[in-house]
């Protein structure tokens, strides 16, 4: 109730709305023209044809699957049951919470910098490394006795997860931007989150649903491994920016 006139009144979605040109408007007009000569490059879709431009389809149902839905929700439990302490669980918890905000924040320092593309797709290569690292001790009885005498390892892969945690987002809004324009952009982002919300809640369910009929995680952290090396190589095999924004990025 208190943030929704504030927004109302003062956010404006257009520079024209408080009377005043984008910056860098001339320059973009130049270069999108220009982007319009070459062959190699893919142009931004402003018609109703987004469904079947490549760009449309992110993996970004796989990403909120293994993140907010399967490794934010259940890392607590899946730690406990392990056998580590309360205080262990809970340093473990902060570390990735840390992390991810470290993680996303360079991720938009280097989308301005980097191809955007192998960005996203080593973000969810490594992130499945990173899971695959959990399932090396959880998968066999000898090294979970290591696993829970040593806690800095849980302390390890909470890092190196929180690091590729959201680290995925400014990427991929990058790619959108550079993909869509005009209404087909807000409808695709719409889209992108939905899949994005879909996946936060079945990677949240079926987990514990898996983890009453088991006993255990590793079914959904196999499950979750391999979404992953998809979303790797379907991010990989992502069209090339129009011209436009590659010379946004450099």
């Amino acid at each position: 109730m208190v943030i929704f006139p504030i927004l109302a009144i003062f956010l404006k979605s257009d520079p024209a709305d408080i009377g005043i040109k984008p910056l860098g408007a001339e320059k973009s007009v130049e270069k999108q023209s220009q982007a319009s000569l070459g062959d190699h490059v893919t142009l931004p879709v402003a018609e109703k044809n987004y469904l079947l431009h490549r760009g449309f389809w992110f993996p970004y149902f796989i990403c909120e699957f293994t993140t907010t839905g399967l490794m934010d929700t259940h890392f607590i439990p899946l730690a406990q049951s392990c056998g580590f302490s309360v205080a262990v669980t809970g340093s473990a918890v902060s570390l990735l919470a840390i992390f991810n905000t470290g993680g996303t924040i360079v991720a938009g320092i280097l989308a301005d910098r980097w191809d955007n593309r192998k960005m996203v797709a080593w973000i969810y290569f490594l992130r499945g490394l990173t899971i695959v690292f959990l399932l090396i001790f959880l998968t066999n009885e000898k090294w979970i006795g290591f696993f829970i005498e040593h806690p800095w390892l849980l302390f390890v892969f909470a890092i190196s997860f929180g690091i590729v945690d959201f680290a995925v987002v400014a990427p991929t809004v990058k790619l959108l931007a550079g993909y869509f324009q005009g209404p087909s952009l807000g409808i695709v982002t719409g889209f992108l989150y939905m899949s994005h919300q879909l996946g936060s809640a079945i990677g949240s369910f079926l987990p514990g649903i898996f983890f009453d009929r088991a006993g255990s995680y590793t079914s959904s952290l196999v499950t979750a491994a391999l979404l992953l090396m998809i979303a790797a190589l379907a991010s990989a095999c992502l069209p090339k920016q129009n011209f436009h924004q590659e010379a946004k990025a450099t």
